[in-house]
């Protein structure tokens, strides 16, 4: 596989190994502080070493210093002001640093609905891990940072929740200034990468019904917009340079997600149907697709979870692949090899399995988890353990490997380069 593909699988791989608990809205630092009157504020210093970065790289060895707050602001009963700051820098190999702001928003409530205006996090989906229907906010697949949170990042737009009753909630959204997920486009000597300038200026709308009772939640989406992920569309080769160009195409997605429990048991599912809108569908780029997930979950004792998940993709078939002689010229076949990495439709039809456990210990002075998601039909596996101990309750420290298996050219297989072990120390103050 080529570069331009194994770095394409990497955006998948992160893509599956993401988020711990959907659905929830960014987590407060551990050791949150209330400051004066109305301001609350939490801050972490994280020191982290990973040994591989996340883009295929021959780079190892990275050491980075994270600082990061999370404020908020009551400006009176019914408004109040949250942003979250992050400030990184790597301190080896080399020396580089970023500045960013997941969230800055302003929330107003009243006793009938709410309101948010500014960058936000729309976290949708209720399975564990994958969630068809979390298409509306981007994420940072490159990040050195180990934890989901790390990745997520806020889309600028204003949101409005009105609860028609006490159970029933329906929200709006409207993105103003569009940000795609980060894939890890390395370009490098003479292979570049070209995103498309004119992204940002899309909008994005979203409406989301949710219904929250004692014994199920559920609830049904709709989305318009750009794809959070880049689409293959062009490649040339000048002056012994290769570029492909990417572009975000305009999809609709329409999806729903339910949690009950039953007794011990938890049950959670969720589908969403995505298609490209008439005029972006290319017969090398995203094509239709259906994605469902289902699985339980159960706490035995009282803190060994097991979540096991099942999950299939299916395609459409790509326009014009039936065609007179069914050729494809060298070009079309690199952009469909990307795109079908990108979009998960190498294959018509996907399937496989999510495994989770965790437990804690001492107290829940000590927690250890172990993820694994497997393909069935490329029999790729990803495996992901990672262990956290509190040295006091503003200090802890966590220890983590990825791992990567299967032949190469499939999935995770063209992973393993990336196979590394991480650690993170942190103090909470």
């Amino acid at each position: 596989m080529s570069a331009a593909g194994r770095c394409l699988a990497q955006a998948l791989v992160a893509a599956a190994a993401g988020a711990t608990e959907p659905g929830a809205e960014p987590a407060p630092l551990e050791g949150e502080l209330a400051g004066p009157a109305a301001i609350k504020f939490a801050s972490a210093a994280r020191l982290n070493y990973t040994r591989s970065d996340k883009v295929l790289s021959d780079e190892r060895h990275f050491v980075l210093s994270t600082f990061e707050t999370k404020a908020s602001y009551d400006l009176s009963s019914s408004l109040r002001a949250a942003l979250q700051l992050r400030a990184s820098a790597i301190l080896a190999p080399g020396t580089r640093s970023q500045v960013d702001f997941p969230y800055a928003y302003l929330d107003w409530r009243t006793t009938a609905a709410d309101f948010r205006i500014g960058k936000q996090i729309l976290a949708w989906g209720k399975t564990d891990a994958l969630n068809p229907t979390d298409i509306v906010t981007p994420r940072n697949y490159t990040t050195l940072l180990p934890f989901d949170e790390d990745e997520r990042s806020g889309v600028w737009g204003a949101r409005g929740t009105y609860y028609v009753t006490d159970t029933v909630a329906a929200t709006l959204f409207f993105g103003t200034r569009f940000k795609p997920s980060t894939l890890p486009f390395a370009s490098r000597g003479a292979q570049q990468y070209r995103f498309d300038a004119d992204g940002a200026k899309k909008r994005q709308v979203g409406v989301r019904v949710a219904v929250t009772r004692d014994d199920i939640d559920f609830s049904v989406s709709a989305y318009h917009g750009a794809s959070l992920l880049a689409q293959a569309e062009r490649a040339e080769t000048r002056a012994g340079t290769h570029t492909v160009f990417l572009r975000y195409p305009t999809i609709d997605m329409v999806g729903a997600d339910l949690a009950r429990n039953f007794g011990k048991f938890g049950m959670r599912i969720e589908a969403a149907a995505v298609r490209p809108v008439r005029g972006e569908a290319t017969a090398t780029g995203l094509r239709p697709y259906r994605y469902l997930v289902a699985g339980m979950d159960r706490t035995f004792f009282s803190d060994l979870n097991v979540n096991v998940q099942l999950f299939g993709r299916w395609t459409d078939p790509a326009p014009g692949r039936a065609g007179a002689c069914g050729c494809v010229d060298a070009m079309g076949a690199e952009l469909t090899g990307l795109n079908g990495l990108i979009f998960v439709q190498s294959r018509r039809r996907t399937q496989g399995m999510t495994f989770r456990v965790a437990n804690q210990w001492m107290n829940q002075t000590l927690s250890a988890e172990v993820f694994v998601q497997h393909y069935f039909g490329d029999n790729s596996t990803y495996v992901h353990p990672m262990a956290t101990y509190a040295l006091s309750d503003r200090t802890r420290i966590t220890a983590g490997a990825v791992w990567y298996g299967g032949n190469e050219g499939s999935l995770f297989g063209v992973m393993k380069k990336n196979r590394s072990v991480f650690s993170e120390l942190r103090y909470s103050f």
